[in-house]
């Protein structure tokens, strides 16, 4: 789980982002890693249905996690919050992995919501799993 936790906060030191973004991006370095190794690169637990999914474990690993912080924004449409890596916190995660992960994150980077799971939710890899 501390790798998971780490590839967590290598992506919130990227800038904060919502639960709903954050799960879509932890699902697209899983299948994606996966295709090519074999095995997800982190422990997480996908709820998966056919147009959407959730992570049981955020919750607990997101506002439990002392590096990180969760934000409210003043009149903003995200009432759940965004969260980021604290100032300073110190993420160690190998190098192949944080190249995999920025280029996840190029990849998204201007995709709405919508836009964002359905590249998820419509993959074939994605399919496979519901069955």
């Amino acid at each position: 789980m501390q790798e998971t936790k780490s590839i967590i906060r290598y992506v919130l030191s990227r800038g904060g982002i919502s639960t709903f973004r954050l799960s879509r991006i932890m699902l697209l370095l899983d299948l994606k890693w996966g295709s090519e190794t074999g095995r997800k690169a982190t422990g997480l637990h996908y709820v998966l249905y056919p147009s959407a999914f959730y992570i049981e474990e955020f919750p607990d690993i997101l506002e439990n996690d002392e590096h990180i912080e969760k934000i409210i924004p003043s009149g903003g449409k995200n009432k759940k919050g965004i969260f980021r890596l604290k100032s300073g916190a110190n993420v160690e995660l190998a190098e192949d992995l944080r190249s995999y992960i920025d280029d996840i994150l190029k990849e998204v980077n201007g995709m709405d919501d919508h836009t964002l799971n359905m590249a998820v939710v419509s993959r074939e890899d994605y399919k496979k799993l519901l069955s």
